[in-house]
């Protein structure tokens, strides 16, 4: 997302840009309030109140640890696997209950150990070996630690972007960036 931040900002040199990380709770929120005009979000999402474009994004969900786990060989993880291990999950319904149907996992039977609204906050968790989180292939880029990996699940399932504002709502016009002005007493 930050590339396509930096290329659009080299088209139009005038547009900034205040980027607030949240689950996607928290941007829908802001965007109904007014207080953020655009938020991209990771599917699922309900989408319907907004106008929205599918970005050209796609993040295969997994199963993330530590390299050295003994999981970590394995080319793709089950449904049966995550039933036995601590995990972290999802901090929103919507994703988990996604993810569910599409493994057939009973929750009843998982070992949750702690939900989380941002991906990337589980990190240390996972460094202590303690925990496995579920969750998208884009946080281990976040990480670029060689001590976590990344196995998918299988069956295999991947989730699109959305980049969302509200409907019948006028963004603000892009503008050249002008110089400061200056106060001239001379």
């Amino acid at each position: 997302m930050m590339k396509m931040v930096n290329d659009f900002q080299k088209e139009y040199p005038g547009v900034r840009f205040n980027v607030f990380d949240g689950d996607g709770d928290a941007l829908r929120r802001q965007i109904d309030e007014g207080r953020l005009d655009l938020a991209c979000l990771i599917e699922p999402v309900e989408a319907a109140k907004y106008n929205y474009v599918v970005l050209p994004i796609k993040e295969q969900w997994s199963l993330l640890m530590r390299s050295d786990d003994s999981l970590a060989q394995r080319t793709a993880i089950s449904k049966n696997d995550l039933y036995k291990l601590p995990l972290i999950l999802p901090h929103r319904n919507i994703v988990r209950d996604e993810v569910s149907d599409i493994l057939k996992l009973d929750q009843t039977k998982l070992n949750w150990m702690v939900t989380n609204n941002l991906p990337s906050n589980t990190i240390e968790l996972i460094r202590s070996g303690n925990y496995y989180a579920i969750g998208i292939k884009g946080i281990k880029a976040l990480s670029a630690d060689p001590k976590i990996t990344f196995i998918p699940f299988t069956p295999k399932k991947e989730t699109g972007h959305l980049l969302i504002w509200r409907k019948n709502n006028m963004l603000a016009p892009g503008r050249r960036a002008l110089p400061p002005v200056r106060d001239r007493t001379d």
